[in-house]
């Protein structure tokens, strides 16, 4: 009974975190291409270079939290 309940959470875990893992990545994708269009949108310098920092910023979090959850995908599998 107790490999039983272990397999069906481990089951959950690995679900939940391959869910996080591909919303994180597709917040990463539209964050770049966000960044690609962001001149067409703005065309004052300072207010462009701001967005262009805050989107930096927070992709390289997403991104540092992808390796982490990769990790966890990794270590929880095998």
């Amino acid at each position: 009974m107790v490999p039983y309940i272990m397999n069906h959470l481990n089951g959950r875990i690995n679900v939940q975190l391959f869910l996080g893992y591909d919303i994180g990545k597709g917040l990463a994708t539209g964050i770049d291409d966000v960044g690609k269009f962001l001149p067409q949108m703005i065309e004052h310098q300072k207010i462009l270079t701001r967005f262009r920092n805050v989107l930096e910023e927070q992709r390289l979090v997403v991104v540092k939290e992808l390796g982490t959850s990769y990790f966890k995908l990794f270590y929880l599998r095998y």
